[in-house]
């Protein structure tokens, strides 16, 4: 798969031009190959993984049959990416601790997370 995804980046920085590198588009194209390559992984709460040089999280949909993949260190706006996009979350206040710990978010990508917190029952 790795080969794979070299050889998609290598075909579209040759059809899209240099400025491709970097850019928002090609951080969505890596947020969708991932979430492509790891639809089928079952969580039991959010997991940290790095791959093709960005860090992402990965949470349970409010639904409970998807996974949402967030990019926790884009370079490019928007700086908050999810995929699928059209689908809410729920985190723990655990997980977003460990996501702050690792120092590799974004500051936009927490106050993001932040507003997914989930709320404290008395």
């Amino acid at each position: 798969m790795m080969r794979l995804f070299v050889i998609a980046m290598i075909i579209s920085v040759g059809v899209l031009g240099c400025d491709f590198i970097g850019s928002s588009k090609e951080e969505w194209y890596v947020l969708q190959t991932v979430e492509a390559e790891n639809r089928s992984i079952k969580l039991a709460e959010g997991e940290i993984d790095d791959k093709f040089g960005y860090v992402f999280l990965c949470v349970k949909a409010s639904n409970d049959e998807s996974n949402i993949w967030i990019m926790l260190n884009p370079h490019s706006k928007p700086y908050y990416k999810q995929m699928p996009n059209d689908l809410n979350f729920v985190l723990s206040q655990k997980v977003f601790d460990e996501v702050y710990d690792s120092g590799k978010a974004n500051p936009i990508v927490l106050e993001e997370l932040k507003s997914h917190l989930e709320s404290k029952k008395q």
